[in-house]
């Protein structure tokens, strides 16, 4: 489900009460994730 393979890096973060494991990924595998991602939200005026 994951998409894990053998001999990739997890990070473990403790939360709560139980560890939880990230894939860690490159740059290169999470180049372009974002693309089409809806930017136009509301802000304060001193966040623009």
């Amino acid at each position: 489900m994951l998409k894990l393979s053998p001999g990739q890096k997890l990070q473990a973060i403790l939360f709560e009460d139980r560890i939880e494991l990230i894939p860690l990924r490159t740059a290169k595998t999470v180049r372009g994730f974002l693309r089409g991602i809806d930017t136009d939200v509301p802000r304060e005026g001193d966040r623009i």
